[in-house]
């Protein structure tokens, strides 16, 4: 990294593989091919010459989605417009984002397509996938290739600043991390590394071998448990608890639950927690509470939300938001126009789009 001195919407993962094996030897074989930083062949070499192509000292920004989350994907894309970074790539999930993308992105649009040893399963173009937290398996099952794609990354060696669609860059990703630290996570409601955000985290491309296997895992217990309803947040909290809890090298800052530092291939590893000052979390944003359904619905509708005298003043210190922590869209962008984080009109984005149920909506 840049001396690393210097964001998926989880509704947006939207393949499933299926493969006839055991779990665990699925994960495994899944692993070797489309992960193992050992391939001599490059199984997406198109894919890796595009990302290549974009990557700025060795850093890329990479999110994913599916054409029915175009509405977010929209604004993300604006944000980095503004801010004039260009080593942006979106990893479409179906053909239709991925044709519209080619149009009004190209060069900066990926697609995965089937291969013989990787089947990928693709929802009908448009339809949305929401987190439904237990009550549904579709969701859950719907995340289990999540770490493999993160993997297929993770091969490539760069430092990757990964972000789901819901979340808006008033600065450079990489500005404001910690040089000591091999993978920074977004926290939820702890700052510790068993409370982290699936959704913003970003690692070092030297360290491609420990994240492979990181990914390895997560995938691995996502396969093994989807039919319980385990949605990857929670399964990678789970790998990182079993992590510390059984790795005699575990080395903890005093005081300080986010950064633990222990070995991982043999090799030292150091996770930190993302600062939540500037790497804010939905929960972490202005009028989350007043504005969530399920709260303002039992207070008789929403209740007025006056901002911080001095939001202006933060905005200018955060690096991302993550508009995450809310159930409805509508919430979600009501919340996100509240504090001045919304861009209005016709986007770079869309193109010839004139008439899709995404733009009446917003």
């Amino acid at each position: 990294m840049r001396s690393l001195n210097c964001v998926g919407v989880l509704a947006c993962a939207i393949i499933v593989i299926w493969a006839q094996q055991d779990a665990s030897v699925q994960a495994d074989s899944l692993g070797a091919s489309l992960g193992a930083s050992q391939q001599a062949d490059e199984p997406w070499p198109e894919q890796h010459k595009t990302v290549s192509a974009l990557a700025t000292n060795s850093q890329v920004i990479v999110t994913i989605c599916n054409y029915g989350y175009l509405k977010w994907l929209r604004q993300w894309h604006a944000f980095i417009m503004q801010r004039k970074l260009t080593n942006y790539v979106v990893v479409a999930l179906d053909p239709k984002l991925h044709a519209h993308l080619q149009e009004v992105i190209p060069g900066h649009v990926v697609f995965f397509e089937d291969r013989s040893d990787v089947k990928f399963e693709r929802l009908v173009s448009g339809q949305e996938v929401i987190d439904t937290k237990g009550k549904d398996s579709t969701f859950t099952r719907l995340v289990t290739n999540k770490p493999i794609i993160l993997e297929r990354f993770a091969a490539w060696g760069y430092d990757t600043f990964w972000m789901d669609a819901d979340v808006f860059l008033l600065q450079d990703p990489f500005s404001k991390l910690d040089p000591t630290c091999d993978w920074e996570m977004q926290h939820e409601r702890k700052p510790q590394i068993t409370h982290m955000n699936s959704g913003v985290f970003v690692w070092r491309g030297e360290k491609k071998d420990e994240m492979i296997s990181i990914f390895r895992r997560w995938h691995a217990i996502l396969v093994q448990t989807k039919e319980k309803y385990m949605f990857d947040q929670e399964a990678l909290n789970h790998l990182l608890a079993k992590e510390i809890e059984h790795n005699k090298y575990v080395s903890k800052t005093p005081g300080f639950p986010g950064r633990a530092t222990f070995k991982l291939n043999s090799q030292p590893f150091t996770m930190c927690v993302l600062n939540s000052k500037v790497y804010r979390c939905g929960n972490h944003l202005p009028c989350t509470n007043e504005m969530k359904r399920e709260i303002y619905s039992k207070r008789g509708g929403i209740q007025p939300c006056p901002l911080p005298a001095n939001w202006e003043e933060q905005k200018s210190q955060i690096v991302l938001t993550h508009m995450n922590y809310m159930s409805y869209d509508e919430d979600k962008i009501n919340r996100a126009k509240h504090l001045g984080l919304w861009f209005r009109g016709k986007l770079p984005m869309d193109g010839n789009i004139t008439d899709d149920k995404f733009l009446n909506r917003i």
